[in-house]
């Protein structure tokens, strides 16, 4: 464990904990974001990368080196750097030593194309690592979306909630053809 988390266990204080951006467990990115990559005139073979690969640590050096040549679009160039910034690789196993610090959760979100599970799956594989550590802080939706969608942003975040609570609770709280809607939009 790294001293900074070692020294937040020695001090044991349920003021000092740490706060879990779920954007760290990103199994794909978000469609959306990639079809505005490919709007913005990001090369194609990157995109394709970006959506069969973004995992793997080789997708990071070609995201480098693409940025480093300079042919990132103005127009996209702040949403390129998301890619570095601020969507994660990791899986569940990478932050299992942190959990038991936690007292906030980022349910971060970034569109409801969940098709393959690509938003629900971290939040369950999280829900369920919480449980193990009897987790009982604040989670909470927080959509970033709104940087390249221009979807109502009261109506978007209640359905990621809805979508969040039942993945972490397997009891849907709509029927299917909703849910499905939801995980879709």
């Amino acid at each position: 464990m790294p001293a900074a988390y070692a020294r937040i266990t020695e001090i044991d204080s349920p003021r000092i904990r740490l706060l879990l951006d779920i954007s760290m467990l990103m199994p794909a990115l978000p469609v959306t974001y990639l079809d505005e990559l490919s709007r913005g005139g990001i090369d194609p073979a990157l995109v394709a990368l970006l959506t069969d690969h973004w995992r793997e640590p080789e997708t990071h050096g070609a995201v480098l080196d693409y940025l480093r040549s300079g042919r990132v679009p103005g127009p996209v160039h702040t949403l390129y750097m998301n890619l570095l910034v601020r969507f994660g690789r990791s899986g569940i196993a990478d932050v299992a030593s942190v959990l038991p610090l936690l007292e906030g959760v980022h349910l971060k979100f970034w569109d409801l194309d969940d098709a393959d599970g690509r938003i629900t799956r971290p939040i369950r594989d999280l829900g369920e690592a919480l449980r193990r550590t009897d987790y009982v802080g604040t989670l909470c939706s927080e959509w970033g979306g709104q940087e390249w969608l221009d979807d109502d942003p009261w109506d978007t975040t209640r359905r990621h909630l809805d979508l969040a609570r039942e993945t972490l609770t397997d009891r849907p709280t709509r029927d299917d053809a909703d849910l499905q809607e939801a995980r879709t939009r």
